[in-house]
């Protein structure tokens, strides 16, 4: 069981209440509580003029107008494998597409159907040693693994718990043979108005789709429930937090939304670590609040869909504050980024670095348009949306020894 999910969350509170002179502490510090590590940041790392951060222009760009191998709908991840292909997870055409090292096609994996290396709902790849690829069907809850050369070698299912969804979320693989899923509880009833929070069941699998271990019962996010004149309204609660984890070597981070803080853990569920920083959530404003009611409604429909939406919207209960943080993602090289939460309008998505000790070594501004997918030790890769809500790709150069240009 994780302890640390659980157990962390009132010693949070008083510790972020009590930060007030961050200028006179040292830029982080260490302690040991019962065996757990726990590292507090008070500044970042970096000294001026070290801060790392994105090339000016992509290095790849992958886009085209009526070749369809270069059109994306519905993509939900891609990777850069050891030899410098480019594979995208192209989920509008069922299929997983692989690039050269300058983004020119090569060929493609899988296609729709629900066969052996055929793909209905594909959601996410995985690097895996030797260059072959791992993907996920979220509708099949299928594994399905390729050669390097793109053949198909094998795929395997989850079992889920009963009380959960049936459609488990996979994080992806751990060293040792291990697969970190997460599995949503199933709430009874939802009360007609208000925010509900949502648990999930966080499973270890096999990489044969055996479960191995239950890890925890966790915090997974929280849904905005209206119920207006019989007509039920569910989404994820406005500005509310969401759950995030990154698998990392032998273990994975988690982090609630709630607080400035990521916990690491082993791939048996072992708190080893607590990463926190000085933060104070930014204050919810009412442009914030107009911009985010203007988005609902941007998605438009009939006019009896955009009154019902609307009459939800003017409804809607708004927290004070942002949520102190958004989804994780570990490099190539140990480090953990965290994303800052992105509120509507920003026009630059800031992420926090983290070095493998849990140290904040500082901060990395990237374009709002970018979606990260994959971060190395000298690239990040994304999905690229611009006003027009076409999806392309990109791959940008990571400039650390900026002081040497």
């Amino acid at each position: 069981m994780i302890r640390g999910i659980a157990a962390t969350v009132g010693s949070t509170f008083l510790w972020a209440c009590g930060s007030s002179s961050s200028e006179l502490l040292p830029p982080f510090s260490v302690r040991d509580s019962s065996g757990v590590e726990i590292v507090t940041s008070h500044g970042s790392q970096w000294a001026e003029g070290e801060a790392w951060r994105l090339s000016v222009e992509p290095l790849v760009g992958m886009a085209g107008i009526g070749d369809p191998v270069y059109e994306f709908h519905m993509v939900h991840d891609a990777l850069k494998l050891g030899d410098g292909r480019l594979a995208v997870a192209a989920g509008g055409a069922r299929e997983i597409r692989l690039y050269d090292a300058e983004g020119a096609y090569l060929t493609t994996l899988g296609r729709r159907g629900e066969g052996p290396g055929e793909f209905t709902a594909l959601t996410r790849v995985w690097p895996l040693p030797g260059d072959s690829i791992m993907s996920y069907d979220r509708r099949l809850r299928r594994v399905s693994i390729f050669a390097p050369g793109g053949e198909f070698v094998r795929s395997f299912g989850f079992t889920v718990l009963e009380g959960g969804s049936p459609i488990p979320t996979p994080v992806g693989p751990m060293d040792g043979g291990r697969f970190l899923v997460l599995q949503r509880a199933i709430i009874g009833a939802y009360p007609s108005k208000g925010s509900v929070a949502d648990s999930a069941f966080v499973l270890a699998f096999d990489m044969e789709g055996n479960l191995r271990d239950t890890l925890a019962f966790a915090p997974e996010r929280e849904t905005y429930v209206n119920d207006q004149h019989g007509r039920l309204w569910t989404s994820p609660a406005p500005f509310g937090p969401v759950s995030s984890w990154a698998v990392s070597g032998d273990g994975f981070f988690f982090g609630s939304g709630r607080f400035p803080e990521i916990e690491s853990f082993d791939a048996r569920g072992t708190l080893r670590r607590i990463i926190r920083w000085t933060h104070q959530a930014p204050q919810i404003t009412q442009d914030h609040i107009d911009l985010y009611k203007e988005s609902l409604l941007g998605a438009g429909g009939s006019p009896q869909i955009l009154a019902w939406v609307g009459a939800v919207a003017e409804d809607m209960m708004f927290p004070r504050t942002m949520p102190d943080h958004g989804p994780l993602q570990v490099d190539t090289e140990g480090n953990l980024w965290v994303e800052r939460f992105f509120p509507p309008g920003a026009p630059v998505r800031t992420w926090h670095v983290f070095d493998p000790s849990g140290a904040l070594l500082g901060p990395v501004e990237m374009p709002a348009a970018l979606k990260v997918y994959e971060i190395g030790t000298d690239y990040v890769l994304g999905q690229w949306i611009d006003e027009m809500n076409v999806q392309t790709f990109r791959l940008y150069g990571l400039i650390k020894d900026v002081r040497g240009e």
